[in-house]
């Protein structure tokens, strides 16, 4: 299977699990967390299932971690494409970030470091870039 076919299964994957949630956990109420779980996603590569949502997330596409800040989600890894410590280098990403920059889980030359990214103990694990 061409990495085009597993990144569209990805994908689909995660958006599947991004509108699980209920209008009142959207609107940001106090509504149970776990509603709409467990999720069950059949794709290419067969049947994934998430019995809970993930709070753990590690990205390992380049710029991955944007659109999670963007929506509220700060992954525990991430890619550092520039190789020099640059998650929050701009404004946006430094107020979603805060004190709580992800772990690198790439080495210097923009390789995925799997034993870094397994260490983070993610329970969902994004590659869209």
């Amino acid at each position: 299977m061409t990495s085009s076919k597993r990144l569209f299964a990805v994908l689909l994957a995660t958006f599947a699990l991004a509108g699980c949630c209920d209008d009142d956990e959207r609107a940001g109420s106090s509504g149970s967390s776990t509603a709409g779980f467990p999720v069950k996603i059949t794709h290419a590569l067969g049947t994934t299932t998430s019995p809970s949502k993930p709070t753990r997330v590690a990205v390992v596409g380049y710029t991955d971690h944007e659109p999670l800040l963007a929506m509220g989600i700060r992954p525990v890894g991430a890619m550092d494409w520039f190789g020099a410590g640059t998650f929050g280098k701009w404004p946006w990403e430094r107020e979603a970030w805060g004190d709580a920059p992800p772990v690198a889980v790439s080495n210097k030359s923009y390789e995925i470091n799997f034993e870094k990214v397994a260490a983070q103990r993610p329970d969902l694990i994004l590659g869209i870039y």
